[in-house]
Formats: structure tokens, C-alpha cells, sequence
């Protein structure tokens, strides 16, 4: 699964795009520097990793390697190449490699095409850039892990609802009653189908959503705890703090203390 749609993470740092022809590049790594993203447009490699085993990426694929990885590629019939994007993370990741098929391959091509272009312009911005392609590219995994394990017809049972989540979740308090009617089934089925598509209960999607907002309020600090609770959707300050300590083993002083402004 694309650890990406499931975990927040924040890029600090782009070390370099580019495009690998056929038959270039080091055949065997040694203590990666960066974590990075390889999209291949056809054919088949082979990575083998000293510490995770082999992984087969065919064509249209995203390989995602973790930093401090050492491996061997084999590009069996890798006849048009691929693209890179070598990057940091804030956050300390403790994640194995994986393969993500892409459908919408066109997208991807585009999106990895067009950062390796910003990239060699070597022009002032050309890191900035490079970042929101980069966010491009990541939305575009986290659809296509959804549509992987989800489908369609399913997924658009719930799309009115999850809508309205996003639209809604810092103003009103939303009620599972509401988002079943608006999807036309029962609440219980609604709870069933939410957690078979989105891993989660709709209430606990929910709240994620505001301690993430609540995160992002911590980070700028501009605001005082107590009007952080009500600007993330929570009317309970004693509620708000059981919530982020349970979804992040922090309360949100500790959180603040933790963060580097």
C-alpha cells in the first residue's frame, strides 16, 4: 500500500529530477542518501535490497525507495527508461519499498516529464516548482492507491458524502445519520462500506481531518491552544486534547515543544 495516502509527511528538501536512459545509471547503490521515486515507462526492473528482498516494477510504475536503502537494479527490459525524483522528508521514515501501477500512466508521465524540465532550466524558482509538481505527483499516488484496492461503483456510493466532509468539517458537526441519507443507505452499511474504503471509521476520518488543521495552527504559532480547539472543529477543549493525544501520542503542548520554529 502507498504509505503517502495513508501518512503525512512534509518534503524539505529536492536533491535533483531527472531521467535515466536505457542501459545508465549505477547498477548497485550503497547507503542512499535520499528517499526517492522512480516512474518507469516500459518494460520490467528488478531491485533487489539488501534489507527488503526483490521487487519486480513494470511498465507504468512508481518505485518508491526508501533513504539509506542499498540495492541492485537489473533493468531486464527497461527500453525507454525512467524518471527520478530524489528527495528528503522532515519526518523520520521507517517504510519499505513499494510498487504502485499507475493508470493514468499518461499523468504521471506528464508530471515526471515536466519536473526533470523545471529542474535542468536551473532557473531561480526551479525548486519550488519541482515541490508542487512533486505534491502533483503525490495526490496522483494517493488516487490511484484508492482506486487499486477500491471499486468505482463503491467509491461513488460515498463520493457526496466524503464531499461534504471536506466542506464541512470545521464548521458544523457532521452526524453519521447525515452522511448515510445523503449516500442512500443505512447508517450501519454506511459505517461497514466507509471502513472497507477508507481503513477508518467515518468519525475517527473526521477528526483526523481537524487534528491535521490543529497541527497546522500549532505549527504557525499564532494562536493560543484553547483557540486552536475551536478553530479545528472541536466545541470540547477537553475533547479536542483526548483526540490529538490519541492520534498522535502527544498532547498538543507536547506536540508544539516537539516542532522546530
Amino acid at each position: 500500500m502507498n504509505f503517502f495516502a495513508e501518512k503525512e509527511y512534509t518534503l524539505t528538501f529536492i536533491n535533483n529530477t531527472c531521467f535515466v536512459a536505457p542501459g545508465t545509471g549505477k547498477p548497485v547503490h550503497t547507503n542512499r542518501p535520499f528517499h526517492g521515486l522512480v516512474f518507469y515507462l516500459s518494460g520490467t526492473s528488478i531491485f533487489t535490497f539488501d534489507k527488503f528482498g526483490e521487487y519486480t516494477v513494470g511498465e507504468h510504475s512508481v518505485l518508491y525507495i526508501p533513504k539509506g536503502s542499498s540495492y541492485r537494479v537489473n533493468p531486464e527490459g527497461a527500453k525507454k527508461g525512467c524518471y527520478a525524483i530524489n528527495f528528503d522528508l522532515a519526518e523520520n521514515v521507517n517504510e519499505k519499498p513499494f510498487v504502485l501501477p499507475i493508470k493514468n500512466h499518461a499523468k504521471a508521465e506528464s508530471l515526471f516529464s515536466l519536473a526533470q524540465r523545471v529542474w535542468n532550466s536551473k532557473k531561480i524558482d526551479r525548486r519550488l516548482k519541482c515541490r508542487s509538481i512533486f505534491y502533483d505527483i503525490l495526490s496522483l499516488m494517493c488516487s490511484e492507491s484508492l482506486s487499486a484496492y477500491v471499486p468505482d461503483g463503491k467509491k461513488e456510493k460515498l463520493q457526496n458524502a466524503v464531499e461534504y466532509i471536506h466542506e464541512n468539517y470545521l464548521v458544523d458537526e457532521i452526524s453519521i445519520e447525515t452522511l448515510a441519507q445523503m449516500s442512500g443507505m443505512s447508517s450501519t452499511y454506511f459505517r461497514v462500506l466507509f471502513k472497507e474504503i477508507y481503513g477508518t471509521s467515518p468519525l475517527k476520518y473526521i477528526n483526523g481531518l481537524k487534528i491535521s488543521h490543529a497541527k497546522e495552527l500549532i505549527m504557525s504559532d499564532m494562536y493560543p491552544m484553547h483557540e486552536i480547539s475551536n478553530l479545528s472543529g472541536f466545541n470540547d477543549d477537553c475533547y479536542f486534547r483526548r483526540v490529538f493525544k490519541s492520534e498522535t501520542d502527544l498532547s498538543p503542548n507536547e506536540y508544539k515543544k516537539s516542532r522546530k520554529f
